[in-house]
């Protein structure tokens, strides 16, 4: 059981009309989940302002669209929005005919799961070694603020406002000559990011950039974003354990991702084949879940190397557990934390320094 789970058991108990707020692609996949349990609502609420002119327009899947002035009767709303882009206000909805709304990460839920009663059962001991290791009381709090929101379905986590993947908080002051492996590079926007890194910290140059993006269109923004500067060399490649040829879902957005339903296919290789020996001093990585295999594939560059390393560890569910436990395994001495850069249930991040 997990919180949806929870979730439907209480709102199968409403008795105020039921209503989405939101009518996109979140609330697509909430209609399906309340079909699957034959839990019926009555509609969908938007704000005035993106209500169809046309009343025939005012119809999802047959059900009315309504905006919060047009409530008849009293409501409970579920927010159908991505939590991250504009989802703050769903939770905080103010009529006098809404008489509740469910405060839950549907959102993250939809893109990412949750963690089931089973999960945390079988994972705690691991999950509290973690916890120990953790350096410093801020990912303590990361860890327990992101495990509420996969458990509980919270749907506002504690985050940084420091910079992703270059947190000044974490990150030791940078070195002359360093390489820098971006794993997801999309249009080169971390590649800037790193850039940006050595020079707030007075250091105009570097050894190499590798930036690999498996996705076409967005290898070919980031070849033409990245074409005025040296030593960066981009790659239209995907990284996982070996070698291989995978279906990828081209979004050509930060979402690209390696999947079965995907219509495109990709080469994908090990970090530790596209290196071939190279060093490397730091290595960014989020690319939508496929961060434990990527690891596996870079085991002999991390030995050797013994990079700093910032990876994102929430896509898949198990990642909190196998990640740390893995880098771990390959070099205790890694001292590891945890931040969350955002509200919703992504951009968790674990550093190994």
């Amino acid at each position: 059981m997990d919180y949806m789970d929870r979730f439907f058991d209480e709102i199968s108990k409403e008795k105020n009309d039921i209503y989405f707020y939101g009518a996109g692609v979140v609330a697509k996949h909430l209609r399906t989940l309340f079909k699957q349990r034959k839990i019926d609502f009555k509609g969908y609420m938007v704000d005035k302002k993106y209500l169809p002119e046309k009343a025939s327009e005012r119809f999802v899947d047959g059900k009315p669209m309504i905006c919060p002035e047009e409530l008849q009767n009293p409501a409970a709303v579920i927010p159908a929005v991505y939590l991250d882009v504009n989802g703050k206000g769903a939770y905080s909805l103010q009529h006098d005919m809404i008489k509740k709304v469910y405060k839950r990460d549907f959102s993250s839920y939809i893109q990412f799961g949750a963690y089931s009663d089973e999960f945390m059962s079988k994972h705690k001991e691991k999950l509290f070694d973690l916890f120990t290791r953790l350096v410093d009381d801020r990912s303590r709090a990361a860890m327990l603020s992101f495990i509420a929101q996969k458990y509980d379905g919270n749907y506002e986590k504690t985050y940084s406002d420091k910079i992703q993947y270059y947190d000044s908080e974490i990150l030791p002051h940078p070195q002359k000559n360093m390489t820098f492996l971006d794993c997801g590079a999309y249009d080169g926007d971390t590649v800037f990011g790193f850039i940006d890194f050595l020079r707030h910290n007075n250091i105009s140059s570097y050894k190499k950039c590798y930036a690999l993006e498996p996705d076409p269109k967005n290898y070919e923004k980031l070849c033409s974003n990245t074409k005025h500067y040296e030593n960066i060399e981009c790659l239209c490649i995907g990284v996982s354990d070996k070698k291989d040829t995978l279906f990828f879902d081209e979004k050509s957005t930060v979402s690209s991702s390696i999947s079965d339903c995907g219509s495109t296919k990709i080469d994908v290789d090990s970090i530790d084949n596209v290196l071939n020996g190279a060093e490397v001093s730091y290595i960014k990585m989020d690319i939508e879940g496929a961060e434990f295999s990527a690891l596996l594939g870079a085991r002999e560059t991390i030995l050797k190397h013994r990079p700093q390393i910032a990876v994102c560890v929430y896509h898949k569910e198990d990642d909190l557990v196998r990640i740390p436990e893995y880098l771990l395994s390959l070099h205790p001495d890694y001292k590891l934390y945890l931040r969350n850069y955002a509200p919703a249930g992504v951009e968790t991040v674990l550093y190994a320094i």
